[in-house]
């Protein structure tokens, strides 16, 4: 995304993450840290854009959330986005988790300057999409924007 505050988004893309990676690194720190059966909240961000590796990052918020999975409670899982707007859309569709967006300026101007993706998607049509996602036929709220 090339943000200007991002230190590891100034190397560009390498790779996005795969699924086992995602949740291995929540497994690892369960195992290896002495607080790791004690962790109850996990907050999706840094070195990428979580929203721009769709596929893997749902299904890895799927294992987390399943009783069968690493059992996290959907409302304990934050997703942090530079502000995808289509996708956010789609996450909410899809799943119910909390949703932080990135804002980072009081302005469009100088949020394109600091988020070149403020370009395509200026800072007033991307609210739109998280402010009037439907709530899904469970009752639950998908996203949460207060």
């Amino acid at each position: 995304m090339r943000c200007r505050f991002c230190l590891t988004g100034r190397d560009g893309l390498k790779r996005n993450l795969p699924l086992s990676e995602i949740t291995g690194q929540i497994t690892m720190l369960q195992q290896y840290l002495p607080e790791g059966p004690d962790i109850k909240n996990i907050v999706l961000m840094g070195m990428g854009e979580p929203l721009a590796n769709y596929q893997n990052v749902l299904k890895a918020i799927e294992i987390m959330t399943s009783d069968y999975g690493l059992g996290f409670s959907n409302r304990k899982i934050t997703l942090s986005t530079c502000g995808l707007a289509p996708m956010i859309r789609q996450l909410g569709n899809d799943i119910c988790i909390n949703l932080a967006i990135s804002l980072n300026a009081p302005d469009n101007e100088k949020r394109s300057e600091l988020m070149p993706v403020n370009r395509n998607i200026r800072l007033n049509p991307f609210w739109r999409p998280a402010v009037i996602i439907p709530c899904r036929d469970d009752g639950c709220s998908p996203l949460s924007t207060s």
